[in-house]
This record gives structure tokens, C-alpha cells and sequence, in this order.
């Protein structure tokens, strides 16, 4: 089966349910948000045992990253506490089943998944949701969501149609500029036909089109980064969680990188209340 077939089968599978779960309410966004991030840290955790060994965080990594996402729902200001203990449990756990020499380059590795899941993609992915259901509250986080899909299949075409001149050969062989170009302009042409309906508060052609353009510049380096993890990890694929289609990790890519680069910058540019409460 050919990579254009299993991507519109899982976009036909995946679509109506992520749809679904960012409509409906706060709760179902916190599952959507808990499956995306605690498998994502579970593949990254994964990936970097099969290549450099040392402890199993296979419950400890989606564990500690549904910490960080709970703390966003909650009422406590304990926020800190909750982060010093997780780290607190990852050097305990360092200490007792990683040898000496080995300690830091295994925090650096294993932190930095559980760092990116539960203290870069959780608050960047929660924030971009309203407290109201429906378009009102879903509306930011499928602006951004839909983007990167149409960043990755304007990406695709162009690079199969046009492809001639590599991107970042040392870390993906196949991406080409003439695709990472044709991203960009579908993503651009998407956000000012879309931005009206799901993002209201981006004024203006131009705004619309700076925050489509940073969108379309973070999906693909969010793309690359993946790519750069999976081949220092001497691996594929993120996981085996969809046969014949890689993991969580490997469809979400884009989106896990740029939620947080769109956040901050409708923060510090446009839209002054979108993560007041983070950033």
C-alpha cells in the first residue's frame, strides 16, 4: 500500500474522532490532549531505550507528562511542586538504574521527552482552546491543527510534482525545497480563506497571513526535528502504533512543534488574551 493511501486512510479514520473530541467540551479536549502527549512521550521514551538502553519509562514518561497537562486544569497553585517531583523522580531513578558515566547524557535525553510533551506541547495544545464547545472554544486549535495538514499534503504534492533540489538531506532525503515551498503557499492560501470563520481575532490580511506564514515555517522544522530524533534513535518510526503508518508521534510531528510557536507568537503579537494564563 502507498504512502498517499494509508495517509487518506488514517485522515478518514482519525479525522471524525479528533474532530469530535476538540468539539464537544473541556473534558473531552483534556483526552484528546492526554492521548496526544502521554503517547507522544511513551514513543520518544521508547525510541531513545532502543538506541542508548538504560530504565524502561514506558509508564513513568505518559505518566509524568499527564501531570503537567492535569496541572492546567487545576485550581492549586502547586504547579511547581508537581514539576520538581517529576524531575526529582527521574534523578532518583537515574541514580538507581543508570550507570555513573551515563547519568547526564540519559537525564539530557529522557528530560528533554518529557520536557517537550509535558512542559512545551501540553500547555501550548490546552491554551489554544476556549472554555465554550463547539467553533467558539475549538476554533484556534483547529485553525493550527488543519494548518499542518495542509502544510504536510501541500508539502507532498509539490515534492512529488516538482522536487529537484533536497532540503535537509543529512536528516530527511526525501523533502525537497520545491515541496517545503509548495507548503508554504497552500498553507497560506488556507489561512486566509479559513482564518475568517475559526480565528476572528486575526485582523487583516496581513496578520492572517504572518501568523500562516510562521505556521507553515514550524510544520516544517517540527517535521524535521522528528526526523532528526528518529535517525539519531537509528529508528523509522516513532512506534508500530498504526501498522504500515508509523506512530502518534510521526502523524502529529508538526502540529507538536508549532502549537507553541503559534501561541506565542499570536501571544506577543496579535492576540493578547490567548495564553494569558501560561505565557
Amino acid at each position: 500500500m502507498n504512502n498517499l493511501v494509508v495517509r487518506v486512510l488514517f485522515a478518514v479514520v482519525a479525522a471524525p474522532v479528533f474532530l469530535a473530541l476538540a468539539w464537544h467540551g473541556e473534558t473531552t479536549r483534556f483526552v484528546l490532549l492526554a492521548v496526544l502527549c502521554a503517547t507522544g512521550a511513551w514513543e520518544f521514551a521508547r525510541m531513545v531505550r532502543l538506541k542508548w538502553g538504560g530504565p524502561s519509562l514506558d509508564l513513568f514518561a505518559p505518566v509524568a507528562t499527564l501531570v503537567f497537562l492535569t496541572i492546567l486544569r487545576s485550581p492549586f497553585p502547586l504547579d511547581y511542586l508537581w514539576q520538581a517531583l517529576v524531575f526529582v523522580g527521574l534523578v532518583v531513578i537515574a541514580f538507581a538504574r543508570v550507570e555513573t558515566e551515563e547519568i547526564f547524557p540519559w537525564l539530557a535525553r529522557q528530560g528533554f521527552g518529557i520536557w517537550f510533551f509535558g512542559c512545551w506541547v501540553a500547555p501550548a495544545l490546552w491554551s489554544l482552546f476556549g472554555p465554550e464547545p463547539g467553533w467558539t472554544g475549538a476554533g484556534p486549535f483547529l485553525f493550527v491543527s488543519v494548518a499542518m495538514w495542509v502544510a504536510d499534503s501541500g508539502a507532498y504534492f509539490a515534492g512529488r510534482l516538482f522536487g529537484r533540489h533536497k532540503l535537509c538531506p543529512g536528516i530527511s532525503p526525501k523533502k525537497t525545497v520545491e515541496g517545503a515551498v509548495g507548503g508554504v503557499l497552500l498553507t497560506l492560501a488556507y489561512a486566509l480563506g479559513v482564518a475568517p470563520y475559526w480565528m476572528p481575532q486575526l485582523q487583516g490580511a496581513e496578520t492572517v497571513l504572518a501568523v500562516g506564514l510562521v505556521l507553515a515555517l514550524a510544520s516544517i522544522v517540527g517535521d524535521l526535528l522528528e526526523s532528526a530524533v528518529k535517525r539519531s534513535c537509528g529508528v523509522k518510526d516513532s512506534s508500530r502504533l498504526f501498522p504500515g503508518h508509523g506512530g502518534l508521534y510521526d502523524r502529529f510531528d508538526s502540529l507538536f512543534f508549532a502549537a507553541p510557536v503559534a501561541v506565542s507568537v499570536l501571544e506577543l503579537l496579535f492576540w493578547g488574551g490567548i495564553g494569558a494564563s501560561i505565557f
